[in-house]
């Protein structure tokens, strides 16, 4: 195989696009935050994270739950009206958990002390608003990805996200010394909710067939439902809060109140580039869930070993090539962001190893989801948090690296657990081969 074809390959691939995708969007933040820590110092840098932070811990346990779910309807419905039929069943789903999530992300923000610290640098009245555009924003950019993964066409999501952070990235500056800390904000706002809309603008138009083409149509705008999906997802959605939650208190709130602002900054740095470290992991979700349901439907009804090894490598090589290229780039970036070389680089050290665990766990959840057996993930992740919870609690007044440490032994905990539990279901589905063949 030549250069050539190999490029070609790689252009064709859903996991090129959806890397890009990302990787625009978060080079944007970084962009924002970069400015404000120069700018304004880790204080601001803290109460800005903490406004993004809540919203994302919030959202993003149901957002990805929709995004698979939406995956997944779109991949095993037929005929050419399927994603207008796909964003069609996504409305109520996608109402209904904006609704959950606003109203959580707004308790979190305001129910108690923090929500003063974090609002007196941006006001109250200009925070709830952007507040709930995050949330939205999320929500929509999941099910527009979930819409074009299950299609197999990533780069419906991929151009329009990358040319609205293009336009972020001329325009917040400017911005930002004029209108300052809220002027940034909006645009970040819109440069989550834009490219989802004009997916669902492109997705939704009306297609041109032929009559016989649309006569021959299997499939009607009522025939995709979502709900099931959704309901199998419920104990994969309870793993994801607890996710969530645990690390929004154990990130932001402990933080907050043991170390301040500075130290919610500091910690802040490490969460952004540990986001590098897995946007192979983060980005290729829908591209990963594609092909272990396409494996699934194959002879047999099971996700072939091999293939599930096969992303696992895939995640760990180009996340490990993410974590040293991080690593070395530890002194730029302890001089871009005003800090201490070695407490930063301890600091992207302990974050470079729970993202190469992540890599892994990444992969084994979704097995998980497309065995159905989200229930055994459920119980697995609820008492890895608890032990993440326990080890930051004790040792977060002394060391602020107690946040890190915790999450990675929690992290290796869900690796241990579900490796363990995908060798014994692999071990039972060979079972009736070997009883076949005796």
């Amino acid at each position: 195989m030549t250069r050539v074809e190999r490029l070609q390959i790689t252009l064709r691939s859903p996991a090129f696009w959806l890397f890009f995708a990302a990787l625009a969007l978060r080079g944007y933040g970084f962009f924002v935050s970069l400015l404000l820590a120069r700018w304004s110092g880790l204080q601001s840098l803290g109460s800005y994270s903490f406004l993004l932070i809540t919203a994302s811990s919030t959202s993003t346990p149901l957002s990805v739950a929709l995004a698979n779910a939406v995956t997944q309807a779109t991949a095993h419905g037929r005929g050419p009206d399927r994603l207008r039929s796909a964003w069609r069943a996504a409305r109520m789903p996608l109402l209904l958990c904006v609704a959950v999530s606003g109203g959580l992300a707004l308790w979190l923000a305001f129910g108690g002390g923090m929500g003063k610290d974090a609002s007196s640098s941006f006001g109250l009245i200009a925070m709830v608003p952007l507040l709930l555009a995050l949330v939205v924003g999320q929500f929509l950019t999941q099910t527009a990805q979930g819409v074009c993964s299950g299609d197999g066409r990533p780069q419906l999501m991929t151009i329009p996200t990358i040319a609205m952070t293009a336009l972020g990235l001329l325009t917040t500056m400017a911005i930002m010394a004029a209108h300052g800390f809220l002027g940034a904000l909006l645009v970040t706002a819109l440069v989550g909710i834009v490219p989802a809309l004009v997916v669902w603008w492109r997705t939704t138009r009306k297609p041109v067939l032929s009559k016989q083409a649309l006569a021959e149509a299997p499939l009607s705008p009522e025939h995709i439902n979502l709900w099931p999906y959704l309901g199998r997802a419920v104990p994969e959605i309870g793993a994801n809060v607890l996710n969530s939650l645990t690390n929004w208190v154990c990130f932001m709130y402990l933080v907050m109140h043991a170390h301040g602002p500075v130290g919610l900054g500091f910690i802040t740095v490490g969460l952004q580039w540990s986001v590098v470290m897995l946007l192979p992991a983060n980005s290729w979700g829908g591209a990963i869930m594609h092909r272990l349901l396409q494996a699934q439907s194959k002879p047999g009804g099971d996700i072939d070993p091999a293939i599930v090894r096969q992303e696992l490598r895939r995640c760990l090589r180009v996340t490990l090539a993410c974590c040293v290229a991080v690593l070395a780039a530890s002194p730029v970036l302890a001089w871009l962001y005003k800090l201490e070389l070695e407490r930063l680089f301890l600091l992207l050290l302990l974050n470079a190893a729970s993202a190469l665990v992540l890599s892994h766990n990444f992969v084994h959840e979704r097995v998980f989801v497309c065995r159905q057996i989200q229930n055994r993930w459920l119980w697995i992740s609820g008492g890895a948090y608890a032990v993440q919870m326990v080890l930051t609690l004790a040792f977060i007044e002394t060391t602020i690296y107690a946040v890190a440490v915790g999450n990675l032994v929690a992290l290796l905990v869900v690796w241990m657990a579900s490796r363990y539990e995908l060798r014994l279901g692999n071990a039972h589905d060979k079972t009736p081969h070997r009883h076949h063949h005796q």
